[in-house]
């Protein structure tokens, strides 16, 4: 009965987390709107600040405001749970938009999301994973023009990213294309109206929805810079009274600078589909929907986006004395590579990205001997294309009966390693790998 409980609870945690966020779902491991494959890994956590401001060019019936500023801001946190579980949470704020007769003020929902990865493809140049989430309505700001749909009730939906780096020789430090799909239902039979109106509508059916994105990345040095094409496909719309219940899309186009323990980022939203006006004013004013524009819109034209990414994680790290490691080919441009620098950036990587495996290969045979530990010493060469050859146990303290096992396993993970290439080859001897 014990050994059922975990999987139970496990089970019971991904039900609960089925539905997918409408709107930002994470910080950490996206762009602007596409998810990644970047994970934090283990006890990893950043702290994330973005806010997003568009304009509708236009004027308001029964005022004088015209051209109105809509903003969203958020605060999200991301923990690395483990190397292939991250969770976040993502809290909209502050909501100010000028859609009705008077200015709105207020918060928007929490969000909670698991994001599960990632399975590799092709030595590792693609990866893929599944993102669950959850959003808890806060406040009143629901279903409001110019806005992507978002009904205010628990939204259920799967999201699926893949990740392809076109450099085979260092994947994550290359140019790189990501997609994410989503199929998505609103559930939004009980529609609460909002302030405006001050009472919920039955809506009959439920409307339905694929999100999409399609994103790439092109890092230089301590830039990042990308470019993204995002929206909705409804293939069933919601009620024809719903506020922004088009189909549309936008085209995204941003930079980020990063820095020791934080980045910046700075993105701009052009719309490309969704300027057809659908809703029902006249249906919508006898329930209670206010015509907000003596001209209808649907989408802001335009969307500017500013951001921050604070790794958290590294900064206790560096007040405990612990070094930060960084990667110095992804601050140093390829032509300005010098030996040092390349042989930091391979231990660089093995403490970050490659330990893991060889970890894995120890955690397999612990299962069978609870007692085992030890340290591995290696010799290998990074050869001048960024493939590792010579590899080699030079001195073992395992002492099991499991020992060739995991030597073998690990020896096996070592020759897959691949770096930045360089103009000659470097050789490392009796490099000390620790497990207990």
């Amino acid at each position: 009965m014990q050994s059922l409980k975990k999987p139970a609870i496990l089970l019971i945690f991904m039900i609960w987390t089925l539905p997918v966020l409408a709107q930002i779902y994470s910080g950490s491991g996206r762009l602007t709107h596409v998810m990644t494959s970047e994970m934090l890994g283990i006890a990893g956590y950043k702290l994330s600040i973005l806010s997003s401001n568009g304009m509708v060019p236009g004027d308001f019936t029964g005022q004088s405001a015209s051209n109105p500023v809509l903003t969203q801001n958020y605060i999200g946190f991301d923990y690395g749970v483990g190397d292939y579980f991250q969770i976040s949470s993502v809290f909209n704020v502050l909501q100010m938009n000028h859609s009705e007769a008077k200015s709105e003020l207020g918060v928007g929902p929490v969000s909670l999301a698991a994001k599960l990865g990632n399975l590799e493809f092709l030595e590792g140049r693609v990866k893929t994973g599944l993102l669950i989430g959850t959003t808890i309505a806060i406040g009143d700001l629901v279903n409001k023009p110019f806005y992507p749909y978002y009904s205010g009730t628990v939204e259920l939906g799967f999201l699926s990213y893949t990740s392809w780096y076109l450099d085979p020789d260092s994947p994550e430090q290359g140019s790189s294309l990501h997609f994410n799909l989503m199929l998505l239902t609103h559930n939004d039979g009980h529609l609460k109206v909002g302030k405006s109106t001050a009472k919920t509508i039955e809506l009959p059916g439920r409307a339905v929805g694929v999100k999409y994105g399609l994103g790439y990345l092109y890092p230089y040095g301590s830039w990042n810079f990308y470019s993204e094409l995002w929206g909705e496909w409804f293939f069933k719309q919601p009620n024809p009274v719903i506020y922004s219940r088009e189909s549309f899309a936008y085209l995204n186009g941003g930079m980020k600078y990063n820095f020791t323990y934080w980045d910046l980022s700075l993105s701009a939203d052009v719309l490309l589909v969704g300027n057809t006006e659908e809703t029902d004013y006249v249906k919508s004013a006898v329930i209670g929907y206010p015509q907000v524009l003596k001209e209808p819109k649907n989408y802001a034209p335009f969307m500017i986006n500013a951001g921050i990414n604070i790794n958290f994680s590294d900064i206790v790290n560096s007040w405990m004395g612990y070094s930060v490691a960084v990667y110095n080919y992804n601050q140093v441009p390829a032509d300005q590579y010098t030996e040092d620098l390349r042989k930091d950036d391979v231990l660089t990587k093995i403490e970050m990205e490659y330990y893991r495996n060889l970890y894995q290969c120890y955690k397999s045979a612990k299962r069978y001997d609870e007692n085992l530990k030890g340290t591995l010493y290696i010799d290998f060469t990074v050869k001048p294309d960024g493939t590792v050859e010579n590899e080699k146990v030079v001195i073992s303290t395992f002492d099991s009966a499991f020992t060739y096992q995991v030597e073998q396993c690990m020896i096996g993970q070592v020759k897959e390693w691949v770096f930045p290439k360089g103009e000659k080859p470097l050789r490392f001897e009796i490099l000390p790998l620790n497990f207990q």
